[in-house]
């Protein structure tokens, strides 16, 4: 398996969240876009919808920040760890580490992002829950003050007045004003983890792809646009090779316990509609994905406004979240974890007639995880005893 790290540096505003799908669909629109319709239908989004191989596996966008020497580094997900930082896991906190770190509670909460020196040792089982990440933060401070000069992401939303246009007239006349809201964003990172055979066909071609097109919406008016370079282990000066070496080994090599951290958000139901995690063992965030397609295949209503047309809604996990496999997922430390699936969310069968199916395009959204499997028995992850009687 070969690891790339793309970076991304924005040129203009972003609509909405940046996240897996949206690099995706991104990728597909730039597919078209060089090889045409029938290479995207026929050959690309079959790697993906019909095959146990996907040829690669891609994170959810890993912002960049500065540390307190003010060097740019990149920043993971924080896992979501069982437990509490007023709880060792070994009975109540002794009065005097209450007192300290009960106003500390909420601000370690609000963390959303960590470097990879602290991610690592998360991967390695040296930090098993909240106190002890709590702990690592705060270990070269005083027992008055934390510490939180952590890295953080460089993101700022701001919402524009706009008029909305009669497209009959051209003009504004009777309009109504509507706020829409735009994202500025720093440099990310998005790690792409190819097989051999998918780093042979479609490594420059994602590459190109992407360069091809905006991401997001309201690209006619020029946002979206981003500038993007390609590292590997060898020649990247912001990510160490050892980095690379872990995060390759642990994205394909399932520990015993076959629990691991989500460096992307995937989705619970694989195609068939099984659940791929076990829910009562997983420490996990969800969001339930329903978008608008591409005001391409949009279409004009009797008034002639046109109208957006909805994907099915797809449940996703979250990234950052610490999951636990469901048995019923088979992985193999010879190839890519499939876990989640890249499903269609239109045309939607139980809404349209046979002919407007047969007419209409079919449209796919991507859910793989990136999984990094990590060194955690089952009493931290769902906080049960390891005996016969724990639900693990």
């Amino acid at each position: 398996m070969h690891l790339y790290r793309f970076q991304f540096t924005p040129l203009s505003p972003v609509k909405g969240a940046v996240d897996t799908n949206t690099l995706f669909g991104a990728i597909c629109w730039g597919v078209r876009l060089l090889k045409g319709n029938r290479f995207l239908e026929e050959e690309f989004l079959p790697a993906f919808t019909q095959s146990r191989q996907p040829p690669f596996l891609m994170s959810s966008p890993l912002p960049h920040g500065k540390d307190e020497n003010q060097n740019e580094v990149i920043l993971f997900p924080r896992p979501l760890l069982p437990g509490s930082i007023l709880d060792t896991g070994k009975g109540t906190l002794p009065k005097r580490e209450l007192i300290r770190s009960y106003p500390h509670h909420k601000r370690f909460k609000k963390i959303s992002h960590l470097p990879w020196e602290i991610f690592e040792k998360i991967l390695k089982g040296e930090i098993k829950n909240e106190r002890e990440l709590f702990e690592e933060i705060a270990k070269d401070s005083s027992s008055e003050c934390v510490n939180w000069d952590l890295p953080k992401p460089k993101v700022r939303t701001h919402s524009f007045a706009k008029a909305s246009i009669n497209r009959i007239t051209s003009t504004t006349l009777g309009a109504t004003l509507y706020n829409e809201s735009a994202t500025f964003r720093g440099p990310f990172s998005v790690l792409f983890l190819f097989t051999p055979s998918g780093e042979e066909k479609y490594r420059d071609l994602v590459e190109e792809a992407l360069k091809a097109v905006e991401l997001g919406g309201n690209k006619t008016v020029g946002w979206g646009k981003v500038e993007i370079k390609s590292f590997s282990a060898e020649n990247d000066n912001l990510l160490e090779k050892r980095a690379y070496e872990t995060i390759s080994e642990r994205a394909t090599k399932p520990t015993e316990e076959k629990t691991f951290i989500a460096l992307s958000s995937f989705a619970a139901l694989d195609e068939r509609d099984n659940l791929v995690i076990e829910p009562t063992q997983s420490c996990y965030e969800h969001r339930i994905f329903r978008s608008a397609i591409d005001y391409a295949y949009a279409f004009y209503d009797e008034r002639f406004i046109k109208t957006a047309v909805w994907k099915k809604a797809v449940l996703h996990i979250t990234a950052g979240s610490l999951v636990k496999l469901s048995p019923k997922v088979q992985i193999s430390e010879t190839t890519l974890p499939l876990i989640g699936a890249v499903k269609k969310v239109y045309p939607d069968e139980e809404l349209l007639s046979e002919e407007e199916i047969k007419n209409a395009p079919r449209i796919y959204q991507y859910g793989l995880a990136f999984p990094l499997f990590v060194e955690m028995g089952c009493k931290e992850t769902c906080g049960g005893e390891e005996d016969e009687e724990s639900p693990c």
